[in-house]
C-alpha cells in the first residue's frame, strides 16, 4: 500500500513537473508574425514583444500571456479590436496599444473579450484611441492594474 501511494504521488508530481517545464517564452520582433505566434503558442507560453510598431488585429485563442518590452506598441490601424481575447487565463501585460476602431456599435475596444473568460490579467498597459478601452463582457475573476486609458 506505501508503494503504491508513492507511485502515484511520483506520477503527480512528474504531471506537475511536465507541465510547468513544456511553457515557452517566445521573443518576437515587429517583423515576425504575431498572429500565427498567438496561433503556434502552447497554453501557458509567454509572448515577449521587443520594441517596434506590430500591425493588426490579434486575437488569443488559448491561455498565455502576451507582454511587451519598453517600445512595443500594437498598433489596430483604426480598425476592430487590437485584442480579442478568446479564452481565459490570459495576461496582457506591459504594452502600448493604439489606434483600434471606434464603431461603438460593434463595441470595438483596444482589448475586448465577450466569451465567459475567467482569471484575465491586464497589467501595466497603456491604451490610446477611440471607442472602448477595456471591454470584458461577462468575465470574472479580471485583476487589472496599472493600466491608463486615453481616448
Amino acid at each position: 500500500m506505501i508503494l503504491y501511494r508513492f507511485l502515484i504521488l511520483c506520477c503527480f508530481g512528474l504531471l506537475l513537473f511536465n507541465s510547468t517545464i513544456q511553457a515557452k517564452e517566445w521573443q518576437l520582433s515587429p517583423e515576425d508574425d504575431l498572429q500565427a505566434q498567438l496561433e503556434l503558442a502552447s497554453n501557458g507560453d509567454v509572448i515577449i514583444l521587443s520594441p517596434g510598431r506590430y500591425l493588426g488585429n490579434f486575437v488569443i485563442n488559448k491561455p498565455l500571456t502576451l507582454s511587451g518590452q519598453a517600445g512595443a506598441v500594437i498598433d489596430a490601424g483604426g480598425q476592430g479590436h487590437a485584442l480579442l481575447l478568446k479564452n481565459s487565463n490570459i495576461s496582457i501585460k506591459n504594452l502600448n496599444i493604439v489606434n483600434w476602431g471606434d464603431d461603438l456599435t460593434e463595441e470595438n475596444s483596444a482589448i475586448y473579450s465577450v466569451t465567459q473568460a475567467t482569471n484575465l490579467t491586464i497589467e501595466n498597459n497603456v491604451l490610446e484611441g477611440d471607442g472602448f478601452g477595456i471591454w470584458l463582457h461577462k468575465a470574472t475573476d479580471v485583476k487589472g492594474v496599472g493600466n491608463k486609458v486615453r481616448g
